[in-house]
C-alpha cells in the first residue's frame, strides 16, 4: 500500500565494545545492510571500542574522512564459515572500488583470493585493518600493482580488512 516505503533496522546492538568480535559482526551487518539497501539502521548504545572502530572502517577509515562507497556491487566468498566479504564503488564515479573483508576465524589465518569481474582495469590497491590487538585501525602496507584484476592476501584471524583499490589513470579518464 506504500510504494517507495524504504527499511529501516532500529536499535539494534551486538555489543562487544571491549573484543574484536564486537567489530567482526558490525562491519559484517553493516555490509549486509548495504547489500539489501537498507536506507536506515541506529546502533541501541554506547558507541565506543571496537563498536566505533567497525563504524570507522566504513565511515573513516584512514583518519581523512575516507568513506566505503555508496553504490553496492556483488561480492562473493566460498568460505562463508570464515569469512565475509562486501563491495561497493562511489555512484559519482568508477575510479575506487572499496572492499570489507573479514576473517572470522579464532585461530587461523585465511588466504583471500580476491578476482575483480569489471571491465576497468584496477591497478593498486591500500590495506587498513581492524584486529584484535587494539582498536585503532592500521594502515599496513599496500598493493602497488595488481596484475589481471586478481591479487591475493593473507588475512589474519579474527581481523576486519577495508582494501581501497583504485582504478588504472587510463580507466579512470
Amino acid at each position: 500500500q506504500y510504494p517507495g516505503t524504504k527499511l529501516a533496522v532500529t536499535e539494534f546492538n551486538y555489543g562487544g565494545t571491549t573484543h574484536i568480535s564486537g567489530a567482526i559482526a558490525l562491519a559484517d551487518v553493516l555490509g549486509i545492510f548495504g547489500r539489501y539497501g537498507v536506507y536506515f539502521s541506529s546502533l541501541w548504545g554506547d558507541l565506543t571500542g571496537y563498536v566505533a572502530s567497525a563504524y570507522r572502517m566504513y565511515r573513516n577509515y584512514d583518519g581523512n574522512g575516507g568513506k566505503f562507497g555508496d553504490l553496492s556491487v556483488r561480492a562473493t566468498t566460498s568460505d562463508i564459515p570464515h569469512t565475509s566479504i562486501h563491495a561497493a564503488l562511489w555512484s559519482n564515479g568508477p575510479g575506487t572500488l572499496h572492499i570489507i573483508a573479514i576473517d572470522r576465524c579464532f585461530h587461523q589465518s585465511v588466504i583471500g583470493q580476491f578476482v575483480i569481474t569489471s571491465d576497468i582495469h584496477f591497478a593498486s590497491a591500500g590495506v587498513y585493518a581492524l584486529g584484535s590487538g587494539s582498536t585503532q585501525i592500521l594502515a599496513l602496507p599496500g598493493l602497488p600493482s595488481i596484475q589481471g584484476n586478481q591479487f591475493s592476501y593473507d588475512l589474519a584471524p579474527m581481523t576486519v580488512y577495508h582494501f581501497v583499490v583504485s582504478a588504472s589513470p587510463a580507466d579512470v579518464e
